[in-house]
């Protein structure tokens, strides 16, 4: 019996990785160095340190990691409010707060999703960020917490993500895993998840199904 549902955030609840495209491009474009948009969607779901560490490799730059972060953060600060949610998203969590423990576990940064959560009056009964964690996804250490923190067993929740990454790191946790490909992450591999829906409003049904085919 499914209980709880822990989402991913950019890319699923927030319709925010065209931003994120924007901002890298921007920063690395100082350096002289144009990102791929389907390279960028490849790697959507990490870490923003190890994000930003894959393409300062890729540059061939001569500067710390931090550095470009940094800059990159500053920017997306200064973007921020070009954030929406994705559709159906202020509509169907309270529906599904009815029935299930909700969590947002983002590879994001805490302040990023703090913020998120507050721009749009969204409840949730736990939030985790990429930054609170010592291993980012495909480590299941953020799925593995975030069911910890609604007090269920990792088996009594499903994962909703966009990216390869996400899925990885809830098949290693044992959890069931929902799809929702975004616009830059449709470039990635969905194959292991166990259901694919084209936004959140598809879950209240699918849900039911995976109960179904649960155990």
């Amino acid at each position: 019996m499914i209980r709880g549902i822990l989402f991913d955030m950019d890319g699923v609840i927030i319709d925010s990785n065209h931003i994120h495209y924007d901002t890298w491009s921007y920063v690395f474009k100082q350096y002289g160095y144009i990102i791929d948009k389907k390279e960028f969607g490849m790697h959507l779901g990490e870490s923003a340190f190890h994000f930003t560490e894959h393409f300062v490799k890729a540059a061939k730059l001569d500067v710390k990691i931090q550095v470009v972060l940094d800059k990159i953060l500053e920017r997306s600060r200064e973007e921020r409010d070009r954030v929406l949610l994705k559709p159906h998203v202020s509509v169907v969590l309270p529906i599904l707060k009815r029935d299930y423990k909700i969590a947002l576990a983002t590879g994001a940064n805490r302040e990023w999703a703090e913020y998120v959560v507050k721009k749009f009056g969204l409840s949730f009964d736990f939030i985790i960020g990429g930054d609170e964690v010592r291993r980012a996804k495909p480590d299941p250490e953020i799925f593995l917490r975030a069911a910890k923190g609604l007090g269920l067993d990792p088996k009594e929740c499903v994962v909703v993500e966009d990216a390869l990454l996400g899925m990885r790191a809830a098949k290693a946790a044992g959890i069931k895993v929902i799809a929702i490909p975004d616009e830059f992450t449709r470039y990635q591999d969905h194959s292991i998840s166990d259901l694919k829906i084209v936004d959140v409003s598809g879950l209240i049904s699918i849900l039911k199904q995976i109960d179904k085919t649960s155990g």
